[in-house]
Parts: C-alpha cells; sequence; structure tokens
C-alpha cells in the first residue's frame, strides 16, 4: 500500500511515525524542500518533494494524509478525491463551514472518502463515554461540559489558527457527537481578548435542548497541564471523564470504569488504513460531523467579535 503524507512538520511526522510498518510504501511532500527531505530519510520514504499534485499524478498513492496548514487543505483533498484517492484530513478539515461544504459535493462526485481528523473518536475511553449514553443509563442529555488546556507554546506554534479551531474544535465535536444534537446559539469570552495565549470560554444551546460549555486555554508554562475533562449531564445521572485516568457514571448508583487506553492517532490511522484497503469510509467519523462543527465554531468566534457583554443592575 503506498500511502503519500503531505506536509511532514510536527503533525505530519506524527502521522509517519504510525505508517512505519510492514507493507507500507510511504511517499512525503512539504513545501518546505529541507523538511521532506528529512522526514523521507527519518521515516525510510521511498519518495519525496515539494509538490504533491506531482507526487499524486507520478506515484498514484492508494490513500493521502494530509497535514498541512488549515487554509490548503480543501485544495489538496479535493485534488485527492479527483483523482479517487481517500483522504485522512486533519482537523479543522477547513477554516469555514462552507468551504467544508464544498469539500463534502466533491466527495459526493468521487469513488473516494474524507475521513476527517477527529482523533477522539477513535479513543477507547470517549466512546466508552457514548455507549454509555447511548445506553440510556443517565437519561436525556441536558448538558455537556468539556475542557481542554495546553501550554502556551501553542499560542507560538499555530499562531495563524484561532485556538477554537486549533484545540476547542475537539471540544465542539465531543458536545455533537455526545449529545446528537447539533449547536443553534453561542455566547463566548476570551481573556485577555485578542490573544492567541488566551483562554476562551464558550456556551451553546443546541437544537436537542440541551447545553455546552466549552473552555479552551493555551497558558500553562512548561509541559504541565491539567487533564482534559467531560462531564456529562443527564435528566437520570451524569458521566464525569477524566481522560487517562478514568470514567465515573452516577445513576442509580456509583462506578467507576478504568479504561486501557490505546493511542488514539494510531487507532485512527489504522482505521484509515482499513478503510482504503476495503474501499469502505469508517464509520466513526464523516464530513457531515466536520461540517457541524465548523458550524459551531463559526457562532463561538461570532460571538467573540461582537464584543458583547451581559450588564448587571
Amino acid at each position: 500500500m503506498k500511502i503519500l503524507v503531505v506536509g511532514a512538520g510536527r503533525f505530519g511526522r506524527e502521522h509517519l511515525s504510525r505508517l512505519t510498518k510492514e507493507g507500507i510504501e510511504l511517499i512525503v511532500s512539504d513545501i518546505a524542500t529541507d523538511v521532506a527531505r528529512m522526514a523521507a530519510h527519518d521515516f525510510n520514504a521511498a519518495a519525496w518533494g515539494q509538490d504533491p499534485i506531482i507526487l499524486m499524478d507520478k506515484y498514484m498513492p492508494d490513500g493521502c494524509i494530509i497535514a498541512t496548514s488549515t487554509a490548503s487543505h480543501v485544495a489538496l483533498a479535493q485534488a485527492c478525491l479527483l483523482r479517487n484517492i481517500p483522504v485522512l484530513l486533519e482537523k479543522p478539515v477547513a477554516t469555514t463551514a462552507a468551504e467544508a461544504l464544498i469539500l463534502q459535493q466533491t466527495e459526493a462526485t468521487s469513488r473516494a472518502f474524507v475521513l476527517p481528523g477527529h482523533v477522539l473518536r477513535f479513543s477507547k475511553s470517549h466512546q466508552a463515554v457514548s455507549s454509555i449514553i447511548r445506553a440510556g443509563d443517565i437519561g436525556k442529555v441536558l448538558s455537556v461540559h468539556s475542557r481542554r488546556y495546553r501550554n502556551d507554546d501553542h499560542a507560538h506554534h499555530y499562531a495563524e489558527l484561532d485556538p477554537i479551531l486549533m484545540t476547542m474544535i475537539h471540544d465542539i465535536d465531543l458536545a455533537l457527537w455526545f449529545s446528537g444534537g447539533e449547536a443553534i446559539s453561542a455566547y463566548a469570552l476570551r481573556r485577555p481578548p485578542e490573544l492567541n495565549r488566551s483562554a476562551t470560554f464558550a456556551t451553546l444551546k443546541d437544537n436537542k435542548g440541551g447545553v455546552w460549555q466549552l473552555a479552551t486555554a493555551w497558558t500553562f508554562p512548561g509541559n504541565i497541564t491539567s487533564s482534559d475533562r467531560v462531564e456529562i449531564l443527564g435528566s437520570y445521572g451524569a458521566i464525569e471523564l477524566d481522560v487517562g485516568r478514568s470514567i465515573s457514571v452516577y445513576s442509580n448508583q456509583i462506578r467507576v470504569i478504568s479504561i486501557d487506553e490505546e493511542d488514539p492517532l494510531t487507532l485512527e490511522v489504522n482505521a484509515f488504513l482499513s478503510a482504503v484497503k476495503d474501499g469502505v469510509p469508517p464509520i466513526e467519523v464523516g464530513l457531515t460531523d466536520a461540517i457541524q462543527g465548523l458550524k459551531a465554531a463559526g457562532l463561538i468566534m461570532r460571538s467573540l467579535a461582537q464584543k458583547d457583554e451581559p450588564t448587571c443592575g
């Protein structure tokens, strides 16, 4: 199987490290020649180059992983789809829902598919939470609280991308997944305002009557941050996920579940490879989910742009 990885920076190298297995022939592309050359050397790629389109046409890969800057995602993914090459497209798949809709239209005319890189859909612990919700253990979902804190080097490495699209997009996707609803309104604040090295707080309503409360921050110095947490409140109980530790379920009784977590990115890449081999898109997540996530992100960003705050008294 030939896999083309477009973008050999931090995310691209993470994907490449999980593709170094028997039977996979790697092709590497990066706009920076030295970056492409180094990645090809480090991961024993069969070929490398600057222009991914030339590489697509020359080698006709069986699949493509796109881990470039967000602005290039749609055009590169469309190029793959027009050649019937399946794509694992890193998140966010586009900068706006409108752009992602254009990509979905291209997918509809192709024999290939796009797997959005919403990696938590492949996490064993998050899948367990989804199963508990679907089993009805806590009744109707009333609210989803999700937090995701990162160190402040994100503000440097991802200066071109709003934290909502880079980090909070995961929390949005979890809220969509766990609630089964779609966002219809949002109110958001950022402290300090207009800085990537900041904290963003968003409250959204969904079309099922639920409320999402999401928080992300790129403010932690060094490499130590608090764990990611998700809390789902239902009409008959609640679930708390302390990522990397445990799941607590509060219903008729309290139960604590320990999950033997596997690396979600490895699971995502393996699911993509299996889908490429079988010619059947993965069931975990698709462009419709990514589009709904970008719509919610758009609501949050518009609220931030208004700079309104409620008054008291």
